[in-house]
This record gives structure tokens, C-alpha cells and sequence, in this order.
């Protein structure tokens, strides 16, 4: 079986003034680097047959703290990118709901009725990063996969995984800054071993540095 570690990159600078994202990008935060480092000592003992990233700096980074001086390859694919939030992206969500209130209700609770100008779609981002997601279970078996990537496309591949209607989405639980899934999947069982777990901060908080 293919047993995936997947994580969201560590906070950063834009999320702190609750700016959206998407493909743009800003630099992790003391925080987002030493929350990193912690998941990355919790994952130590864990040998990885693969490691992959967004193509995002934030993405790259956490994943370059979270291995430390570990020598894994990280690779990169752009399907594990955050959703392409088009016009919205570098804007506060209180900016965006001033021109766009409508579709940003949509965003958040009817992700089905989601059709912006610019950008994806919930459908395009799953278009996307399904057939990466087939890959790496046909090319890894038996692999131990590190998975880095963002917030929705986070969610989008636990629903997935968990063959939740899009409406779903958003439950619970919340996608804090590396907090860490893992699944096991053989074919067409999936179990989940740890569904956003940041105990790697209670676990370290006494030994967490900041820079």
C-alpha cells in the first residue's frame, strides 16, 4: 500500500494580514519556519521513498525545513499548487467581499455554485491534482510519500480520499499551517491514520526556536 503524508505550508506573511494567496506567494514567518522545523523533527525517523512539493516558495520552503539536513530529493509539481484565485489574490477577504460578496459565500459554503471570472474552479483545481494523485500510487506501491502543499488543494485531496460531496468540503477539521494527514491507500481502500494533527507542536513547544 501507498502510505501519504500530506501537510499544508507553514504561515506566512500574507496569511498573518489575511490576504488570499492562490499562485501568488510571501515568505513564512518566524512561526511558519519553527512550526516547520517541529513537524520536521516529529517526522525524523520517517524515511520517505518520495518527497514532493508545490512549485510555490512557501511550499518549497516549509518542505526545505521540514527535512533539515536530510537529504531527500524534494520534487516539484505545479498540480500541487493552490487553487488560482484570479483577481482576488493579494487582497483581504473583506476587500474582496466589498466587489464580489456573492461569489465569496459561494467560495466558503456553496463551493458547487463557485464560478469565478478569473481563476479555477473547486472542479478545475480537482481536474488538476487528481491524475498527480494516480500517479504517485501507481508509481509508488509500497512508498512512504511526503505530499506539500496548500489549504484547498489540501482539502480537495482528502475529499477525495474520504468520497465527500463537494458541499463537504469545509468541515471540520481545520488546515492550520503544517498540520500533518496521513492515509494508507491499496487499491480502492483508504484508511486514514491522522487527519490534521499538529500534535508536533505540543510536542516540541518547549524546544521550538524562533529566528
Amino acid at each position: 500500500m501507498t502510505t501519504i503524508y500530506l501537510t499544508r505550508h507553514g504561515e506566512t506573511e500574507w496569511n498573518v494580514r489575511k490576504k488570499m494567496q492562490g499562485w501568488n506567494d510571501s515568505p513564512l514567518t518566524e512561526k511558519g519556519i519553527a512550526y516547520a522545523q517541529a513537524l520536521g523533527k516529529s517526522l525524523q525517523y520517517v524515511h520517505f521513498d518520495a518527497v514532493f512539493s508545490s512549485t510555490s516558495g512557501r511550499a518549497l520552503s516549509t518542505t526545505q525545513h521540514i527535512l533539515g539536513d536530510r537529504t531527500f530529493p524534494i520534487q516539484t509539481d505545479e498540480r500541487l499548487k493552490e487553487m488560482h484565485l484570479g483577481d482576488w489574490e493579494g487582497r483581504t477577504q473583506e476587500e474582496v467581499k466589498q466587489h464580489d460578496a456573492t461569489q465569496l459565500d459561494y467560495f466558503w459554503s456553496q463551493p458547487t455554485l463557485y464560478t469565478p471570472e478569473t481563476g479555477e474552479s473547486y472542479m478545475d483545481l480537482y481536474t488538476r491534482v487528481l491524475p498527480f494523485l494516480h500517479e504517485i500510487v501507481e508509481k509508488y506501491p509500497n512508498g512512504t510519500i511526503l505530499l506539500v502543499t496548500h489549504a484547498i488543494t489540501l482539502k480537495s485531496i482528502t475529499r477525495h480520499y474520504k468520497n465527500l460531496p463537494y458541499e463537504q468540503i469545509w468541515d471540520d477539521p481545520y488546515i492550520h499551517g503544517t498540520s500533518l494527514t496521513v492515509f494508507t491507500v491499496k487499491d480502492d481502500n483508504v484508511t486514514f491514520l491522522k487527519d490534521a494533527d499538529m500534535s508536533h507542536i505540543e510536542d516540541f513547544a518547549n524546544e521550538i526556536t524562533y529566528r
